[in-house]
């Protein structure tokens, strides 16, 4: 009998130590992603990639909870919110993907990925991706004015022209077109140097604006012509002129990273950058897929009869902008931009 006692008050203290220990464990830290992108986005893709990894990495002590347009959580705000939300530091999200003209707001030194045929190809964006020269001078400078830290960055495709009124094989044939690009200057005066009559329009507002007639045309990758069927709003013809690569950095508030052990930051860190990679090849395969459903829509895709007319005239635009590149001095704006063709074409 006694040695049965024994038993049940060894059973039952080995019961309490563990619901006490459970009790104290630690939460895991949640880590709030939004993005106003849907399911078949990049945007999303990435997302739950870097979920996955975080959580797997960290072995629970990571919590990473998606908001996205239609998913269970729905999208916390428009890009617009969240970069102000990452720069502010202050509240949710955390950590969002945003193209990088919508960062540059608040990190000048990435207008120069921006730059009309900065990048001829999407190999030679992630050449300059895995280079020191972005995880150092471009790294901390987004850190000193943007208050917020780049994990990775996406590529999704080359930017190109729709319309809805004719084919456009070279300049002059864009002379009387109205053309929709974000508001963002560099974007404007490329297609203002190429001959179009240019409207800053919201992105929430693209659809309807091409639907009615507003816009003629807009220019995006293939992967969000078809994920927004602009077949639909009118746009039959696309011109595969490509001036700016679809750039996107994974950002987290830096307010928030640097709330985390050591431990979590280099995670994320990690997560982060491996996310970003399977983007890479994730959106190759969309793009030729999203360049084969637009098509069959009926949409005609058309090749420039001559590159070099849309070269010179996207890098007239160039010298412009190095003062904003530079947050107010030119002479770093042009170096910045020499140092990444530097690393380029190397």
């Amino acid at each position: 009998m006694k040695g049965w006692l024994l038993y049940k008050s060894t059973i039952l203290l080995m019961t309490l130590t563990f619901f006490l220990v459970d009790a104290n464990a630690q939460k895991p830290v949640k880590v709030v992603f939004s993005t106003p992108n849907s399911d078949m986005s990049q945007h999303v893709a990435c997302g739950k990639k870097f979920k996955e990894l975080a959580e797997s990495y960290s072995k629970g002590k990571l919590k990473v909870q998606l908001h996205y347009m239609g998913g269970p959580k729905p999208n916390i705000g428009s890009d617009e919110d969240n970069a102000r939300a990452l720069h502010q530091g202050t509240g949710i999200p955390h950590v969002s993907i945003l193209a990088v003209n919508n960062a540059s707001a608040y990190a000048p030194i990435l207008n120069f990925l921006s730059l009309p045929y900065m990048f001829r190809s999407e190999e030679q964006a992630v050449k300059l991706f895995r280079s020191d020269f972005m995880k150092t001078t471009v790294k901390d400078s987004m850190i000193k004015t943007g208050h917020f830290r780049p994990l990775g960055w996406l590529v999704g495709g080359f930017r190109h022209l729709t319309n809805s009124r004719r084919e456009v094989k070279i300049l002059a044939d864009l002379k009387g077109l109205t053309i929709r690009t974000p508001q963002n200057p560099i974007m404007l005066a490329t297609y203002h140097a190429f001959g179009a009559d240019v409207m800053p329009i919201k992105w929430t507002d693209l659809y309807s604006a091409l639907k009615d007639g507003t816009a003629d045309g807009q220019e995006n990758p293939y992967t969000l012509i078809a994920d927004q069927q602009f077949w639909k709003a009118n746009q039959v013809y696309i011109t595969e002129n490509g001036p700016i690569l679809w750039i996107g950095p994974l950002l987290i508030s830096e307010v928030f990273f640097q709330r985390l052990s050591p431990e979590l930051k280099a995670i994320l860190e990690r997560a982060g950058e491996e996310a970003c990679e399977y983007e890479w090849e994730w959106v190759k395969k969309q793009n030729d897929a999203a360049r084969r459903l637009v098509i069959e829509k009926g949409m005609k895709v058309t090749r420039p009869k001559s590159m070099n007319e849309w070269i010179e005239a996207g890098k007239s635009v160039w010298s412009r902008f190095y003062e904003m590149i530079g947050d107010d001095d030119a002479t770093l704006g042009e170096q910045i931009v020499s140092q990444a063709e530097s690393v380029i074409s190397n």
